[in-house]
């Protein structure tokens, strides 16, 4: 007997070096993007969006609310009032979007769109940095079968948090101060046209030879 974990293709997303400086022969471009979820989903529910999925499994990357300290180990939030992190990615220029998300718990509890919604889409100009907005989970709680306390839905919204972002970003990037411009996601709920779907995934399951 053999075990097949379940694992999701792709790469999670990493902020650039500090020392970072823009470059329009570089033919990329930098994009400032935050993503967060709810404190009632606590440090345990991690959100995920997904960032050019439609190019395929192996070249999407993944903007999570939580980031890792090191292997296993989540870090703290960067936000008081949620759970969340701003990120400075460099990506090549041209067209990309934000394609689908997923909130999930570690016990393997996940929510993810019935079908994906919309893209949001964006272009990044070679050689400038801009700001894109907040990608926020909403989190709805319930009660479960005995009584406790639960996420029982998500709704993923693009919010304008410019002035708490880019302060942030400020501060680690001193070099890009005043130069960032503003190029925002069609703002409001990000939705999903048949709702949601909730159910338990395992991380692996038994094989028989």
């Amino acid at each position: 007997m053999g075990v097949v974990v379940l694992l999701l293709a792709g790469c999670a997303a990493k902020s650039v070096q500090r020392n970072v400086v823009l470059d329009s022969s570089s033919g990329k471009g930098l994009v400032v993007i935050s993503v967060s979820h709810d404190r009632v989903g606590s440090r345990g529910m991690v959100g995920t969006f997904y960032m050019d999925r439609k190019n395929g499994l192996s070249d999407m990357t993944m903007l999570r609310t939580l980031g890792e300290a090191f292997p296993g180990v989540v870090k703290g939030s960067q936000f008081k009032d949620s759970y969340g992190q701003v990120l400075v990615l460099e990506l090549a220029a041209g067209k990309h979007s934000m394609d689908s998300w997923r909130a999930a718990r570690q016990a393997g509890y996940e929510i993810t769109p019935s079908v994906d919604p919309s893209p949001l889409e964006f272009e990044v100009v070679a050689g400038s940095i801009q700001y894109l907005g907040n990608l926020h989970l909403n989190m709805e709680s319930g009660k479960n079968a005995v009584g406790l306390t639960v996420i029982a839905d998500a709704y993923p919204e693009v919010r304008d948090m410019r002035a708490r972002d880019i302060a942030l970003v400020e501060k680690i990037y001193p070099q890009f101060k005043d130069s960032i411009s503003i190029n925002l996601l069609p703002l409001g709920p990000w939705s999903a046209e048949r709702g949601n779907t909730r159910f338990i995934s395992p991380l692996f399951y038994p094989v028989t030879k």
